[in-house]
This record gives C-alpha cells, sequence and structure tokens, in this order.
C-alpha cells in the first residue's frame, strides 16, 4: 500500500511537468508572413523583403539569398533580425522575372530553420543597393554568377536558452520515475 502511495505522489508531481514542457521541447521556428507574400505576382519590384517568424531571432547567425527562378543567387547576404524579422532591401536593376528569396535564420533557442518563397516581378524593378554578381551593363545579372547553394543542413547552435534540453531531462526523469514505479508496483503485487 505505501508503494502504490509513493507512485501516485510521483506521478502526480511530474506528469503535469512532463505534459507541460513537452510543446516547448517540440515547437520550432516557422515563417508566419512574408513581404512580398509567397506566390505574390508584383507590377513592380518591392523595397525590400521582409520575411516574420513567430519567435525572435538570434542575432548574427541569419542569411537571406535572392536567387533568379534557374537558381542563379543574385544577391546573398547576412541579415541582423529586429525581433522575429528580417529584411533584406531589393537590389536595384533587377528585370521583371520570378525570383526566390531563400533564408537561413536560427531561433533565439538556438534552432535553424530554412526556406524560401517565391514570387513574380512583371513590371521594372525599384532602386536599391548595387546587385552582387551583376553584368557590365549594371542591369542583368551575370550568368557566371554563383549558382544557389542549399542552406546548410541544420545543426544546433549555441548560446540557446536550454529549455528544450530541460525539457528532455524532465522527460528522461520522469521516464525512469514510471519504470522505478512499476517495479515498485509489480513486487508488492507478487507478495
Amino acid at each position: 500500500m505505501r508503494g502504490q502511495r509513493i507512485a501516485t505522489i510521483a506521478l502526480s508531481v511530474l506528469a503535469p511537468a512532463v505534459l507541460a514542457l513537452a510543446p516547448v521541447a517540440s515547437a520550432h521556428t516557422s515563417l508566419v508572413s512574408s513581404d512580398p507574400a509567397d506566390g505574390a505576382v508584383l507590377r513592380q519590384a518591392p523595397q525590400a523583403v521582409t520575411l516574420t517568424f513567430d519567435e525572435d531571432l538570434l542575432a548574427g547567425a541569419n542569411t537571406i539569398s535572392i536567387n533568379l527562378a534557374d537558381g542563379t543567387v543574385v544577391e546573398s547576404r547576412p541579415v541582423e533580425p529586429s525581433g522575429p524579422s528580417v529584411t533584406l532591401p531589393w537590389p536595384s536593376g533587377l528585370s521583371a522575372g520570378d525570383y526566390q528569396v531563400a533564408y537561413r535564420v536560427v531561433s533565439g533557442d538556438g534552432h535553424p530553420v530554412t526556406g524560401a518563397v517565391s514570387f513574380t516581378v512583371t513590371g521594372e524593378a525599384s532602386p536599391g543597393p548595387s546587385v552582387d554578381g551583376a553584368s557590365d551593363d549594371g542591369l542583368s545579372p551575370n550568368p557566371a554568377a554563383t549558382p544557389f547553394a542549399p542552406p546548410a543542413p541544420d545543426v544546433a547552435v549555441d548560446g540557446g536558452s536550454g529549455l528544450p534540453v530541460a525539457a528532455s531531462i524532465l522527460a528522461g526523469a520522469a521516464g525512469v520515475a514510471a519504470v522505478v514505479v512499476l517495479i515498485v508496483l509489480l513486487r508488492r503485487r507478487r507478495r
């Protein structure tokens, strides 16, 4: 009888803690919105591309690339977040066409997230900074520019909050406690 009480107390203490932290441990940062929106058709190129995520991003670890439909990189550079958002000014002199904006950002807890949004520009580009890899006329991308390289595989970045690690440790402790409780109950039943 005493073993059952201990088991009940242990489970009643550990279960709510595990359930409370489980969503945090499995949550990943995701893109909430983009400006321009994914799939948009624009008459003019945007002044900038802004990507907004569902949580703040880690400073010094985010990159945005603007690519042509064939994968040629037009511009790729690190960007600093403003809370959950990152922005890259649109390069000047780009012609109408299909564009992909690829990103690799790192959430505040250290998890990298990659993805892309695509949109079409039907008219002339708006002014902006110069284009990396532009041809001599400065208006069209250089065909010899570096092709788009897929983002690096997801590797955790140090400097996170450690919350997923704490949740994993707590879940492991709860598992061990559950096994101990089962062993105690089985031994008591045999007697």
